[in-house]
């Protein structure tokens, strides 16, 4: 039967321009039932060519009256399965030429399906000229079924392989995803198939390791008494590839060169179309299973030993003790059974309370026994008379025992002899009044026992606290001593030339004077550190950027010997803290880790997320009272000589060292623990004596806006020149009147015009006067009015006035962290002249401040 597709395309398209050729066309082949179109042009004839058209009949006016690119255009379109038959009719020419002859040449070379008759022609040559085009066309639809149908095909045939492929793929994920290790082997013993399990198992890394090799070179196996054999004698491999599936338990697999371990092994033979070809295996490594094995032989040996153990000390205890079951049984009795129910113990094991203690006895202790199955301890005191009829008073109490599942399953019996006990408290109610006495002599007794007590450590901690305060002061006193005398002495060396009127030389002294001078100050700013009263400029950090920028300096303060590496945690919080102390505080714990190791060593520099629980004692013991919450903890780890116990508890003690006299003041590792303490942190230090120490700081978690965050410098350049510019007024307001008349010729020098105060309602009286200000300079700790209260008048009178405050200690002054409105800033004395006027010119320049509009009562002046 036809394909049923191919009856497409009967259609006969007829294009005849001349006369009624068209129509003669048609009605020829309509009596042969042919289903006919007349076209009018080659345009519409080309609109026409497609699946529909079965053949086209074309008169020689058409290609020579009409344009034929459409068409052409139309026929180099088909698909490569058609080829339009045309049934061309020309006019014959004189002379009876062949017929067809000339006529086909002049055909465009689309047009090659083509049959060519000459005019005047017949009925029956037309219709049969038409009926082989509609069949050639036919041919053409049936090659063109054929060619989808094979195209059907190889699509089906490629999703079969892709639905393999991914079969598989999917297989392979399964096998690679079982823990047992599983492996195939063709009848020659060469491995097929090898899971993730199996490789991992045998210590390969790669699927191309283990595929393709004879299994026998792959493992080795162990017999039972430890010898080693060859794979391909393996009697489990051996039953399977015979055909018969087999399971062993305590086979031992080899990896290549290494040690042996316990599998349990089977093996499943692999038969396609009836014909054995391989065998499919499994194993799994059963060496934690045969610890897991000894591990309860152990425990059943050590429960049976704790059992012995336990029944020891029952027996040994003068208790009555038993455990009795939700049924209420007897499952455990010890010795005293024999004492209280003169019965052996054994006797009693196995038996209802009824039986044991009789049906009154039961009854007096029955309410107390559900008790304690309901899951509530109970107590309760009975007489129980000895079989002579001595008296003897009970204890007893039924502890409710719960299981895995949180279940009573039962209650221990306690039961102790307390007929002294009730003795004694007999006598004693009939001695009251006299116990009473007793007892108030005894009271009073420990009253003045306690009140000695306390007076004894009230005593000791002033004895302590004098003890540290002379080792303070002595401290202080032999280094400030140390450094006035080199101030003293170069100004009286200064002193005497000068008067020689001799100026030579001079810097020297000066230099003397002022390093000297440094130096106090730094011992000054130490000791505030320590007592946490420094000024700090807490502003939010990041401490992994500023561990990262000392590296170079921190490496050239170790030098080559020691090896300085970092362990920088990832998403390391924010932390609230002045930057600049604690990159001072790691210098001097790089220092301190130096002197630990002068042989060389390693050095490290760790930061992390910390959590202190309030339940952490540990953490608890270093932090001082710090709250418990969140912290950020930076840690150096040196590898040097280590600490022991005592210097530890001692370490943050001001000017107490273990370096030799006159390496080392005291004062870096209380700087350290100071700095920690003001800043809401703590210190810890973990040391071993030759295994190095790790002193860690712990500073708050700062979850606040980041507004600004401290940079790892100021960025100030103190050596830098900064001129005044023209009439820039700053007014000075210091009581001390020699530092007043420096800082009033320093700032002469720099070129601004000074004001100056010697306190601060002066200075406000200043700042009334209709005068330029451009900048108030005032000292905090002044007498009466203090600075910021001076400043903050200020800023009503002028309210984009900027203000400078100086400090050497202020106890408002010691944490800025809300003491500072915008436009304000602090400067630590002592201070250096340049440092004073890079600050000055640095304010100067910064943008205008935006402040509140001045109260009616105190209107703004100045200009």
């Amino acid at each position: 039967m036809p394909n049923e597709r191919a009856r497409r395309g009967q259609t006969v398209l007829i294009l005849a321009p001349a006369g009624h050729d068209a129509a003669s066309i048609e009605q020829v082949l309509a009596r042969r039932q042919c289903r006919t179109r007349i076209v009018g042009s080659l345009a519409e004839l080309a609109g026409r060519v497609g699946h529909a058209a079965g053949a086209v009949v074309i008169t020689s006016e058409a290609l020579t009256l009409q344009d034929p690119a459409p068409l052409l255009r139309a026929l180099d379109a088909q698909p490569s399965w058609s080829d339009l038959p045309f049934v061309y009719l020309g006019e014959r020419r004189t002379g009876r030429p062949p017929p067809g002859a000339g006529l086909r040449e002049k055909l465009p070379p689309q047009i090659n399906h083509v049959m060519v008759l000459e005019r005047p022609l017949g009925a029956d040559t037309l219709a049969s000229a038409v009926d082989w085009a509609l069949s050639a066309r036919g041919r053409q639809f049936q090659v063109r079924d054929h060619m989808e149908e094979l195209a059907a095909r190889a699509e089906q045939l490629r999703e079969s392989e892709r639905a393999l492929s991914e079969s598989r793929s999917y297989l392979r994920d399964l096998l690679d995803a079982s823990g047992e290790g599983i492996y195939a082997i063709d009848e020659q013993g060469i491995t097929t198939v090898c899971n993730a399990a199996c490789r991992r198992l045998l210590g390969f890394a790669h699927e191309s390791d283990v595929v393709g090799r004879p299994w026998s070179e792959l493992v080795a196996h162990h017999r039972a008494d430890g010898s080693l054999y060859r794979a391909q004698d393996n009697p489990v491999q051996l039953t399977a590839l015979g055909g018969a599936a087999t399971h062993v338990n305590g086979e031992r697999f080899a990896r290549p060169g290494g040690l042996g371990f316990p599998v349990e092994y089977w093996a499943q033979p692999v038969v396609r179309g009836g014909r054995l070809c391989g065998a499919l295996c499994t194993f799994i490594d059963v060496s934690a299973r045969e610890q897991a094995v000894q591990a309860l032989r152990s425990a059943e040996q050590a429960l049976k030993s704790s059992e012995a153990e336990l029944r020891l000390v029952a027996d040994s205890l003068p208790v009555l003790i038993a455990f009795i079951d939700r049924q209420l049984v007897y499952r455990f009795a010890n010795r005293a059974y024999e004492d209280w129910f003169y019965v052996d113990p054994e006797a009693v094991v196995g038996r209802s309370v009824q039986e044991v203690l009789g049906e009154s006895g039961y009854r007096e202790r029955a309410a107390a026994m559900h008790e304690a199955l309901a899951g509530r301890t109970t107590t309760l005191q009975a007489a129980w008379p000895h079989r002579d009829g001595r008296r003897r008073d009970a204890d007893i109490r039924y502890l409710p025992r719960f299981d895995a599942e949180g279940r009573v399953d039962g209650f221990h019996v306690f039961v102790l002899d307390v007929t002294e006990r009730e003795e004694a408290a007999e006598v004693l109610r009939r001695g009251h009044s006299e116990l009473e006495a007793l007892v108030a002599e005894r009271t009073a007794a420990l009253h003045a026992e306690m009140q000695e007590r306390q007076q004894a450590e009230e005593a000791l901690r002033q004895s302590q606290k004098m003890e540290a305060v002379g080792q303070l002061t002595g401290g202080i006193a032999h280094d400030f001593n140390n450094l006035l005398q080199g101030i003293t002495g170069s100004l009286a060396v200064i002193k005497k030339r000068l008067a020689a009127g001799r100026s030579t030389d001079l810097d020297r002294f000066i230099g003397g004077a002022m390093t000297s001078a440094q130096r106090a100050a730094a011992l000054t700013h130490r000791l505030l550190a320590f007592s946490r009263r420094q000024p700090l400029d807490a502003k939010p950090a990041r401490l992994n950027p500023l561990v990262e920028t000392l590296q170079d300096l921190l490496q050239r303060t170790l030098g080559e010997q020691v090896t300085l590496t970092h362990a920088l945690a990832d998403d390391l919080w924010l932390t609230l803290c002045d930057a600049n102390q604690l990159e001072s505080s790691l210098l001097n714990l790089a220092i301190n880790a130096r002197d630990a190791m002068p042989g060389g060593g390693r050095l490290s520099i760790a930061t992390r997320n910390a959590r202190f629980e309030a339940g952490d004692a540990e953490l608890a013991r270093d932090a001082g009272g710090a709250a418990p919450g969140d912290y950020v903890c930076v840690a150096v780890t040196d590898t040097g000589e280590g600490m022991s116990r005592d210097v530890i508890a001692r370490a943050f003690d001001p000017f107490f060292t273990t370096k030799p006299i006159g390496q080392g003041t005291g004062l870096g590792l209380s700087m350290i623990y100071g700095f920690a303490r003001q800043s809401q942190g703590f210190c810890r230090i973990a040391s071993e004596l030759g295994r190095g120490t790790t002193v860690s700081i712990y500073l708050p978690r700062f979850t606040g806006e980041t507004g600004s965050e401290a940079p790892a410098h100021d960025g100030v350049d103190e050596a830098a020149p900064v001129p005044a510019r023209d009439g820039e007024v700053v007014l000075v307001v210091e009581d001390d009147e020699i530092v007043r008349s420096l800082v009033v010729e320093a700032l002469q020098e720099a070129g601004y015009r000074a004001l100056q105060a010697g306190d601060g309602p002066a200075g406000l009286e200043l700042l009334r006067r209709p005068q330029r200000i451009d900048l108030l300079l005032t000292d905090v700790g002044l007498p009466g009015l203090n600075g910021r209260q001076v400043a903050d008048a200020a800023r009503l009178l002028r309210p984009q006035l900027k203000v400078l405050l100086m400090t050497g200690y202020a106890e408002n002054a010691a944490i800025p962290s809300g003491f500072l409105a915008p436009g304000m800033a602090l400067l630590t004395k002592p201070f250096a002249i340049d440092s004073l006027a890079a600050r000055i010119r640095e304010m100067m320049q910064s943008p205008q401040m935006l402040l509140p509009a001045p109260t009616a009562a105190e209107p703004a002046t100045g200009r």
